[in-house]
């Protein structure tokens, strides 16, 4: 194998790899996007169903009681 043989097949290997990082890191951010995402779409229809206030409503009452 040639010096350049080699030094093009050693930056395939590392492309691949950094291409698998890339893919890696995605597929988490999706995940922990998921993580998040369900949890709080569950906190919003369980506020919207029933008499538990949302943080946001208290926060303006409490802003507004103040003055």
């Amino acid at each position: 194998m040639t010096e350049k043989a080699y030094k093009d097949w050693l930056l395939e290997i590392k492309n691949k790899v950094r291409q698998a990082q890339l893919k890696a890191v995605a597929n988490f951010n999706i995940a922990l996007i998921k993580l998040y995402w369900e949890p709080g779409k569950e906190i919003v229809l369980r506020q919207t169903e029933s008499e538990i206030p949302s943080f946001q409503s208290i926060l303006f009452k409490h802003h507004y009681n103040n003055k």
